[in-house]
């Protein structure tokens, strides 16, 4: 709009000034025609359309490793005990082992003697039943009546002897338990010394003495756990030992 109204002005002013010079100057009979003011057209201008250029989205920046990037490190996760405390334990378990063996074989052989007490009252009882089906047989029904009481006492008294060699046996596998136990321990001691003296040398061996004593220890709380489940079988049956006695005391 300013632009139109600049080129009016010009036009207006330009036409001002022809109209004073032809007022002075002799008229030119040839001279072109003048076109008067009111037969101008203004030519329109064109205005520029603004282009819109479409943002660019950023590009991420890729990601470089610096020299402060977090990395892992060798894991440390075993502290051995005092040496003195391991080597008293070593001698501890290293002396009941050496025992451990002969206590298992004594309590076998317990197991066995009381298996064949049971085997014997067994047969008592066989021979009673005999003696008792002689007797329903001959219609004396005293002597069946005495032999009836007989039986029953043989009965308890042949429950009492099998929980007595439950009891044995319970007691044999509780024992085995344990010396699978204190040889375990022998060997995880053993690996926790190797550890010591290697914990401040050269980080491979180091490290293979960390794996080693763990591993040890592993299978030694494998083995505590399988002792502690025998000995509370062990004291059930010897349990059930006592229980048995009061019922055969009670049937007298």
């Amino acid at each position: 709009m300013n632009r139109l109204r600049t080129l009016l002005l010009g036009s207006l002013l330009t036409a001002t000034i022809a109209a004073a010079s032809f007022a002075q100057a002799p008229v030119d009979s040839t001279a072109t025609p003048v076109v008067p003011d009111s037969a101008l057209v203004p030519v329109p201008v064109p205005v520029p359309v603004p282009v819109i250029v479409p943002p660019v989205p950023p590009v991420a920046a890729p990601i470089v490793p610096t020299s402060s990037s977090v990395e892992p490190t060798r894991p440390r996760l075993v502290t051995p005990r005092a040496e003195a405390t391991v080597r008293s334990e070593l001698a501890t378990a290293s002396q009941l082992l050496s025992g451990a063996a002969n206590e298992v074989l004594e309590a076998r052989r317990r197991g066995v003697q009381a298996k064949a007490t049971v085997e014997i009252k067994k047969k008592e009882i066989d021979a009673l039943n005999a003696r008792i089906k002689a007797a329903k047989q001959a219609k004396n029904d005293a002597e069946k009546s005495s032999l009836e009481a007989d039986r029953k006492r043989f009965e308890t008294q042949k429950g009492f002897f099998e929980r007595a060699q439950d009891a044995e046996e319970g007691n044999a596998e509780a024992l085995e338990a344990n010396r699978l136990m204190l040889d375990a321990t022998v060997r995880a001691d053993n690996a926790e010394l190797q550890l010591i003296a290697r914990q401040n040398g050269e980080d491979g061996a180091a490290m293979r003495a960390e794996m080693q004593y763990l591993e040890a220890q592993k299978t030694l709380n494998d083995a505590k756990e399988k002792a502690a489940n025998k000995a509370q079988t062990f004291a059930d049956r010897r349990l059930k030992v006592y229980r048995a006695w009061t019922a055969y005391l009670g049937g007298k």
